[in-house]
C-alpha cells in the first residue's frame, strides 16, 4: 500500500560503541522518493552507570511485546477514536530533548527527561502590558521520570514512571511490576491520566483532576516452543463527570499464538480491531469494545493468521487480515487484506 513506511520504519540506522552510539530512523510513503526523518538520537556515557541521550528520546516502563507502542493512556473513547492520545508507551514524550539514565545501584534504574521539541525552551515567561496592568504567563513543556527496582532474587520488579505533557495538557501517573519465571513473563500497571475536560480536547491546569484509569497488562508463555501472548488492558472513564454517557469505560484485546514448524513460525493474532495496520482492515469501526449497554453496537472483531521466515538476510512476514466492524444500525462492515513484510538487515 503507498502508506507511510513506518512501525516499523523503512531505513533504521543503529551505531553502538562502547561509550557513545547514535541512533536514526527514516520513513516514506511507497510511492514517493523522499525520506522524511523520523527521529536521530545521539548518546553517550559519561560513567560506566550513567548514559546521557540527545535528540527523539523517550523514557520506558513496562511495554507489551505483541505490538511494542500499543499502550493505553487513560484517554476518552473519543480521543481514542481520533488517535488523540490514544496508545503511548512512553514516559516522556518522544520528540526533540535530553534525558538522562542511571543504574546506580544494582537492581535500581532510574530515568529523567525533558522534551520540549527542537528549539524550544523547556520553560518560558512572558509579560503583556495593558494600560496599567502587567499580565504574566509561565509555561513548560513536556517533562518525565521514571524508575524501577528488581527485586533480588525474586524474578520480579516494581515501577513507578510520571508523565507530564506540559502546562495545560495532560499527565499520567504510572505504577506497576512485572513478574518472569522460566518461560513465563507478565506485568500489570496502572495507568492514571489527569485532564480537566471529559472529551479530552481542552486542559486547564487550574482544574485537572483524576479523569481515566487504564489497567494494562501483558502476559507471555512458552510450552514446547509454543509462545501465548495476550493483552487485555481496561480503561475506566467518567470519572470527571458521572452522568457524561459519552465518557464511557472501554476496553481492548490482543492474543497471539506463534508456533514453530521447522524453519517457519506461523501464528495467529485474534482480538478487537483497534487498527493493527494502515490498511482496510485496521481503524474502520469504533476501535474499541464499549464496557456499556452499547457493547453489541461497538463490537468489532480482527483475525490474522500469517507466517514468518527467513531466506538468507532477509526476513519475511506474509499474512492475512480480517476485520469485521460493527455499526450501531447491526449493518457490520467486514475487511480484508494481504499485508507482505520484508526486512533485510546487514
Amino acid at each position: 500500500e503507498n502508506t507511510n513506511q513506518k512501525d516499523s520504519d523503512l531505513l533504521e540506522v543503529h551505531f553502538s560503541g562502547d561509550r557513545a552510539g547514535a541512533d536514526f530512523k527514516f520513513w516514506t510513503t511507497a510511492a514517493e522518493t523522499t525520506l522524511t526523518v523520523r527521529s536521530l538520537k545521539t548518546w553517550f556515557k559519561p560513567l560506566d552507570w550513567m548514559t546521557v541521550s540527545v535528540g527523539n528520546v523517550g523514557l520506558y516502563l513496562y511495554t507489551e511485546r505483541i505490538n511494542w507502542w500499543k499502550t493505553p493512556t487513560g484517554a476518552s473513547a473519543a480521543e481514542f477514536s481520533s488517535w488523540d492520545g490514544r496508545w503511548s508507551n512512553t514516559i516522556l514524550e518522544e520528540t526533540g530533548g535530553i534525558t538522562v539514565e542511571a543504574t546506580p545501584i544494582d537492581g535500581l534504574y532510574i530515568g529523567a527527561g525533558v522534551a520540549p521539541g527542537f528549539g524550544n525552551a523547556g520553560i518560558s515567561s512572558s509579560s503583556t502590558k495593558s494600560g496599567d496592568t502587567t499580565t504574566t504567563t509561565d509555561s513548560y513543556k513536556s517533562y518525565g521520570v521514571v524508575a524501577k527496582y528488581a527485586i533480588p532474587g525474586t524474578g520480579a520488579s516494581i515501577g513507578l514512571g510520571w508523565r507530564d505533557d506540559g502546562k495545560n495538557d495532560w499527565k499520567v501517573l504510572t505504577a506497576g511490576a512485572d513478574f518472569s519465571v522460566d518461560t513465563f513473563y507478565g506485568f500489570v500497571q496502572a495507568k492514571l491520566r489527569f485532564d480537566s475536560d471529559s472529551t479530552g480536547w481542552s486542559c486547564s491546569q487550574d482544574d485537572i483532576k483524576l479523569a481515566g484509569i487504564s489497567i494494562d497488562n501483558y502476559f507471555e508463555y512458552t510450552i514446547s516452543g509454543i509462545k501465548l501472548q495476550l493483552t487485555a488492558p481496561v480503561t475506566i472513564r467518567g470519572l470527571l463527570d458521572a452522568d457524561d454517557t459519552s465518557d464511557y469505560s472501554y476496553m481492548t484485546l490482543r492474543a497471539k499464538v506463534t508456533v514453530p514448524v521447522d524453519a517457519l513460525s506461523v501464528y495467529c493474532v485474534v482480538g478487537s480491531d483497534e487498527g493493527f495496520n494502515n490498511g482496510p482492515a485496521g481503524s474502520n469501526g469504533p476501535c474499541i469494545w464499549a464496557l456499556n449497554d452499547t457493547f453489541g453496537d461497538t463490537f468489532n472483531i480482527y483475525v490474522n493468521p500469517g507466517v514468518s521466515f527467513n531466506v538468507g538476510s532477509c526476513a519475511l512476514d506474509v499474512g492475512v487480515e480480517l476485520a469485521y466492524d460493527n455499526a450501531a444500525d447491526n449493518k457490520g462492515t467486514f475487511y480484508w487484506a494481504v499485508p507482505f513484510t520484508t526486512t533485510v538487515k546487514f
